[in-house]
């Protein structure tokens, strides 16, 4: 049975949820918190010990938090801060569906603030996030574009940190989306903010599939001062998608490591008049060494859970993985499993010459 990890690697803490699966079965083996340790400023005497900057403090977080995970893993996701990777909902002609990967470079170009020649796309075409004003003759898509250094630069931390590539890297807080499309169907608007220290990430579903999202550089750091900003940013955010032809979303749900600021579900009801409420709990069978601590903070894990989800199952996010940057799968990983490749070839084998 597999042994995923979801990697949520932020500005606090690095986050992972390990997920076994099984024939029609996920289990939620454990979950990990490592804060990072403080950093130590240049030029202090070096005999004080401690990293020099935010990049080896998440190294050195990440490898407690993968070690204490698991001893063992099959496969590695994470995702890249949305703040530096432009997203956009756009539309093309219905005709071009069989050459997107040739068109949508073109419609790109004066777009994205990226040289197109140095970056990595990626789009998932909307079906039900569909909104009133795309016509029936066009493809209504979402895209995220981020320069290729950029990814390299994560699948180099990931794996210098654990001797092991992620799969896939993600957009942000797009993981959720995994989440989302695990919970039962549903045709409400409902909006998630990703709530962190020094960002935040508003994403909108409709129905179980993600029609809008917008980073907004304001988070937790600086409350109770920079609250009117932060419901400014949201309101506005809201605004645009409504502009889109989108419907106002009927609820939200708060995930991040800043969900349980005292207040804030309060505050942003009153300032967005939703009901505001944290991410609930994903129907998951848990194993025993997931606290009971652990599963109350869901909504501040639900990032990594997510991750891990898009290795488990049929993934909704975005994967930044692409080109020069693809993931192999090595001779490494067949030959750990060539064993159970050769008894399963040897029974189906065995049954074909056995007489019925």
């Amino acid at each position: 049975m597999p042994l995923y990890l979801g990697i949520d690697i932020g500005a606090h803490a690095v986050k992972v949820a390990a997920l076994r699966v099984a024939y029609r079965k996920t289990t939620l083996e454990k979950l990990v918190s490592v804060a990072l340790p403080a950093i130590v400023p240049l030029g202090t005497d070096g005999a004080v010990d401690g990293p020099r900057d935010l990049q080896e403090a998440q190294k050195i977080a990440l490898i407690a938090a993968v070690s204490d995970a698991s001893g063992g893993k099959d496969g590695l996701a994470v995702a890249v801060p949305g703040t530096k990777v432009a997203t956009r909902r756009m539309k093309l002609p219905l005709s071009v569906q069989k050459q997107i990967s040739e068109v949508l470079p073109f419609e790109l170009e004066s777009q994205v603030p990226f040289d197109l020649d140095e970056c990595v796309w990626d789009y998932r075409i909307l079906q039900a996030g569909r909104l009133p004003g795309d016509g029936a003759d066009e493809l209504a898509m979402l895209v995220a574009v981020a320069p290729r250094a950029l990814i390299a630069a994560r699948i180099a931390a990931v794996r210098d940190a654990t001797t092991q590539e992620p799969e896939r890297v993600s957009v942000g807080a797009f993981p959720l989306a995994n989440i989302v499309a695990a919970s039962p169907r549903t045709n409400e608007v409902v909006a998630i903010l990703d709530l962190g220290g020094a960002g935040s990430e508003l994403l909108i579903f409709q129905g179980n599939e993600l029609a809008f999202s917008r980073s907004i550089d304001c988070g937790t750091k600086g409350l109770p001062q920079s609250a009117s900003r932060l419901a400014r940013e949201l309101r506005t955010s809201l605004s645009a998608f409504r502009a889109q032809g989108g419907t106002a979303p009927v609820r939200m749900f708060l995930a991040g490591g800043g969900v349980f600021v005292a207040g804030a579900e309060s505050f942003l009801a009153r300032e967005l008049e939703i009901p505001v409420t944290p991410l609930p709990e994903l129907a998951l069978d848990v194993a025993p060494t997931v606290t009971v601590e652990q599963r109350s903070q869901f909504p501040v894990f639900a990032k990594a859970i997510g991750s891990a989800l898009s290795l488990a199952n049929k993934p909704v996010d975005l994967d930044l993985r692409r080109g020069s940057l693809a993931f192999e799968r090595g001779f490494g990983w067949l030959s750990e499993r060539l064993p159970v490749l050769s008894g399963l070839f040897g029974k189906l084998g065995l049954a074909f010459m056995l007489p019925s």
